[in-house]
């Protein structure tokens, strides 16, 4: 092997051995390369979670009007075990929590709305897919009265639509 040979073995060697070293790095040191911001985030979102009770999303189902018309995105907070609700609205600039209100003064009926397609979910968990017949009839539909939706008399839900 000549001179030629070894330096280009050497090069070769040696930005393998750089690039080995920043590849570890990366994996080792991710933690170190993410921004504050995202930390933060996580360190806050880690502490919200396991320190507050939260209701958070949106719904087309809450209102008086037509299912699907008007769209509601919420955020209550309870800071004791779900005694008192509170809307809320965050402010991402100024990482601050402003309380709009009780829940039920800014959206009147939105717990016991959210608390009733909990209930009609837990009932379909637990009995599987309502039926509106037989010895269930009355349960499935008084639960999908309360999530808001209006049972009409015949109404059966065994007819398969495409």
């Amino acid at each position: 092997m000549n001179s030629k040979e070894l330096k280009i073995m050497m090069t070769i060697l040696i930005c393998a051995a750089i690039g080995l070293v920043f590849i570890i790095g990366l994996l080792v040191g991710k933690e170190y390369l993410k921004s504050d911001n995202e930390k933060r985030l996580e360190r806050d979102n880690k502490y919200m979670s396991e320190t507050y009770l939260r209701k958070h999303g949106g719904t087309s189902t809450y209102g008086e009007g037509e299912i699907g018309k008007d769209f509601v995105n919420y955020d209550l907070r309870s800071w004791d075990a779900g005694k008192n609700w509170y809307a809320v609205d965050y402010d991402f600039d100024t990482e601050t929590v402003k309380i709009m209100g009780e829940a039920e003064e800014v959206y009147p009926g939105l717990l016991k709305h959210l608390e009733a397609w909990d209930a009609l979910t837990n009932h379909v968990i637990e009995n599987g897919s309502i039926t509106l017949n037989g010895d269930r009839a009355q349960k499935d539909a008084e639960i999908l009265n309360n999530a808001g939706f209006e049972i009409k008399k015949g109404d059966t839900c065994n007819e398969q639509t495409n």
